[in-house]
């Protein structure tokens, strides 16, 4: 706000010395050139809040670019995260199905968990895939047709499910 009283008090000032000097000047020549010097004054104050701001302009939007892509940035992180949890959540639903479906297990008699590694958003790729199976007579056939579908880069884990599990 005090940067727009400045520019008041400079404008007033500017137009009340251009008013004296127009007033006192002689008729003429001279008071053509006069009355122009005041115009480019009077001018030249008008446009110097434009100018001042011209020159801190691009620091400005400097600084307001990094808040808006430390905001943005996070809101990604978030997405990101959110995005990722979705699909480990989806790929353990759907490879019980799988499993279910290929071997006969009913969605009671296991439990799956999946371990993604998220680090790079754009490849996002399973690591570990555990299953706890009521009946492990299967175990060597289950973690073969688990290992083709994640084409053998996942660790596979089957282990007999418990009473507390």
């Amino acid at each position: 706000m005090t940067s727009f009283y400045d520019f008041v008090k400079s404008f007033c000032i500017t137009a009340i010395s251009g008013g004296l000097a127009m007033a006192v000047s002689p008729e003429g020549k001279i008071k053509k050139y006069i009355k122009y010097i005041v115009s480019l004054c009077v001018i030249c104050a008008l446009l110097a809040p434009f100018l001042s701001f011209a020159q801190k302009a691009p620091t400005l939007l400097d600084n307001f670019g990094v808040e808006i892509e430390d905001a943005s940035a996070s809101v990604s992180d978030k997405a990101q995260t959110s995005v990722a949890l979705e699909a480990k959540k989806n790929i353990e639903k759907e490879l019980s199905k799988l499993v279910g479906a290929n071997f006969g297990y009913k969605e009671e008699d296991m439990y799956i968990v999946v371990a993604i590694d998220g680090k790079d958003p754009s490849a996002v790729r399973i690591t570990d895939v555990t299953l706890f199976l009521s009946d492990i007579s299967r175990k060597d056939e289950v973690d073969e047709y688990i290992s083709e579908l994640f084409l053998n880069t996942a660790n596979i884990h089957i282990m007999k499910k418990g009473a507390g599990t």
